[in-house]
């Protein structure tokens, strides 16, 4: 059946969440390939969520799997899909063995996913200094700057008009403010309300 690969597994996963989840670039190359998978239509877009509660991109970068983010990004580029693109997404949880869509008022993209990870006490949790003394790039880093270098727009609003840096000023991390500002973030972006 072709539609195996949008199928879901018993734990909720698709197939290219698990090649992301495994760090196996050989078969998310091979699934990728797939015609049914649409990635212009599925790697960012709405339409996934009939699938997965996270599009692969969203995933990948959820996962600090850059392998998977370089792969995905590239086959992206090349159908001309949007890595910017703001989904209001529901949420997805299991109930009954089905799974079932709760609206949420929470818009997302990978690059505020990245951001808000890398911000929150569970991202934090990184030694900065590898064991011979030598600085180490936080792995949430290392993806937001492939995603900028490819076109990931760090002054960009959310469905709700309210820009990234907003979102991250909210959870108060400053490290990564500064980040955001060497990287090009307005300093002076306002929500719009």
């Amino acid at each position: 059946n072709e539609l195996i690969y949008l199928n879901r597994s018993d734990d909720g996963m698709l197939p290219i969440m698990h090649a992301i989840d495994n760090g196996n670039p050989a078969l998310l190359k091979a699934i990728m390939a797939r015609p049914e998978i649409q990635l212009d239509k599925y790697a960012t877009g709405v339409e996934y969520l009939q699938y997965s509660d996270m599009s692969p991109l969203e995933f990948a970068v959820a996962r600090k799997n850059l392998p998977a983010v370089i792969a995905l990004v590239e086959a992206l580029k090349k159908s001309g899909s949007n890595i910017n693109a703001w989904q209001n997404s529901p949420l997805i949880v299991r109930e009954n063995d089905q799974f079932v869509p709760i609206p949420s008022k929470n818009c997302r993209n990978p690059f505020l996913i990245g951001l808000e990870l890398w911000a929150s006490p569970a991202g934090q949790d990184f030694a900065r200094i590898t064991a011979d003394g030598k600085p180490q790039t936080h792995p949430y880093q290392e993806v937001l700057e492939h995603l900028l270098k490819n076109g990931a727009n760090i002054n960009e609003r959310d469905l709700n008009n309210k820009p990234l840096i907003t979102h991250v000023a909210a959870l108060g991390n400053t490290e990564i403010m500064k980040w955001m500002l060497k990287n090009g973030a307005d300093p002076n972006a306002r929500d719009a309300n």
